[in-house]
């Protein structure tokens, strides 16, 4: 927005602010205004019984306690790189499924998007 042609749409910089520019004043700012957009996960991780860090097995049940399970973003292991919805809910199908009985889902073999393996081909 700093050009000239955007200057008619320019209300000035919201944050940190045109007066925040030396790198120990950019620091400050994000030390007092950091957050995070992320959902929350990893908090039940799912992982290995010998696994200090895992709270719950594949199927979801918490270790050590016979009849708990947990079936939400919290058992993802660590942030993924994209939005946890379709994983949340990737996660809710699957392992209502185990709570149910019903075995997985075989895999699907299905065309997909990768552009480390078209950059080789290309």
């Amino acid at each position: 927005l700093a050009q000239p042609a955007f200057a008619p749409f320019d209300a000035g910089e919201s944050d940190p602010g045109r007066d925040v520019r030396a790198p120990d004043e950019v620091d400050d700012y994000i030390r007092r205004a950091c957050g995070s957009a992320y959902h929350p996960c990893g908090t039940c991780r799912m992982g290995a019984e010998d696994n200090p860090d895992a709270v719950v097995d594949p199927q979801g049940q918490v270790y050590g306690i016979e009849g708990l399970r947990v079936i939400d973003a919290s058992i993802v292991p660590s942030l993924i790189s994209s939005n946890m919805n379709l994983p949340t809910m990737m996660i809710g199908e699957k392992l209502s499924d185990a709570v149910l009985g019903r075995p997985p889902l075989p895999p699907l073999d299905a065309a997909y998007n990768n552009a480390a393996e078209r950059q080789v081909r290309d």
